[in-house]
């Protein structure tokens, strides 16, 4: 039986991850651009019902204030992150890709749950929030495991030397 050299190895997981960080990106992305709310015969997208949903509520400077006026970046984040691992700062973007898998699943799940899915007038449209849910969790999986994976590939190359 032939072993695979660890570094050939090594470079497989490392593609492995980014393409499935990279597609968990871009369907968080692309998720918050599709349907999230059907308001009488108006299907509006994450960023309408955001906007929305500060005009008509007092959300303040509380967390939720917080969340909703930071939804709007969920995009810039994703491509700085993109951006960072491109760079070679491979933790950092890590970091900021997992953080924004938590927010943008969190904020997705959230719509799913506090949102009405009945009938009514103003309801929720799983589409958005399924993708982006699911592209979050890709990302978050990938970003982990690539701070995982580099960490004990690192270890083991220690222990070699």
């Amino acid at each position: 039986m032939t072993s695979v050299p660890r570094s050939t190895a090594a470079a497989t997981t490392d593609r492995v991850l980014v393409a499935l960080g990279g597609c968990g990106l871009l369907l968080l992305v692309a998720g918050t651009f599709l349907p999230w709310l059907r308001s009488g015969s108006v299907l509006r997208n994450s960023y309408q019902t955001v906007r929305i949903a500060r005009r008509l509520s007092a959300l303040g400077d509380g967390v939720q204030g917080v969340l909703t006026a930071a939804w709007p970046a969920v995009g810039v984040v994703a491509a700085l992150g993109a951006a960072l691992y491109v760079l070679g700062a491979r933790r950092i973007a890590a970091v900021a890709i997992a953080l924004l898998a938590v927010f943008a699943g969190t904020v997705a799940m959230l719509a799913m749950v506090l949102l009405p899915a009945s009938e009514s007038t103003v309801r929720v449209i799983p589409a958005g929030p399924v993708v982006t849910l699911g592209g979050a969790i890709l990302a978050l999986v990938g970003a982990l495991t690539l701070l995982a994976w580099r960490r004990t590939e690192v270890e083991r190359t220690q222990e070699e030397w």
